[in-house]
């Protein structure tokens, strides 16, 4: 192949083959293989007292969040920076922002030049009554790079 020759000539690091191999397998994974499944999202129910919000948030290992609202849909998420961060303490609502959904046949290539085009980090593979998971900016960007550190 072309990356197999550049690299024979020394026009591309072993690395920098390893990466390009990467991104055009993006090309063929759709997100449904890669995203994290539904039972094992984080998610927050509302209603949910502005105090116990940064109780769980303070304890969580995620930073987004998608949130459930009464009627048990998806009615956004919330970033625990923005929230730790309040301090008139604000509620959920204060600080709900809205959760972007992706098909689940959508490919990996397609869905990060969405979430880069958009400036988002986090999408629900589904719909707000039927999410199948989650994907993030960084699950997929590990996918070409290999394990980031937390960020």
């Amino acid at each position: 192949t072309l990356l197999d020759e550049g690299r024979r000539a020394g026009a591309l690091s072993a690395r920098a083959e390893v990466l390009a191999k990467n991104v055009l397998a993006l090309r063929s994974i759709p997100l449904q293989r890669v995203m994290v499944p539904w039972d094992e999202v984080d998610a927050l129910r509302a209603p949910l007292a502005p105090a116990e919000l940064r109780e769980t948030l303070a304890h969580s290992n995620y930073t987004r969040l998608p949130v459930l609202g009464a009627d048990g849909k998806l009615s956004g998420y919330v970033h625990q920076l923005e929230v730790l961060g309040d301090a008139a303490g604000g509620g959920l609502d204060a600080h709900l922002r809205e959760l972007p959904f992706v098909a689940p046949e959508l490919t990996v290539d397609r869905a990060l030049a969405r979430m880069r085009t958009f400036g988002q980090r986090i999408a629900v593979v589904g719909t707000a009554e039927k999410p199948l998971g989650v994907i993030t900016l960084k699950d997929l960007l590990e996918r070409i790079s290999g394990d980031l550190a937390r960020w």
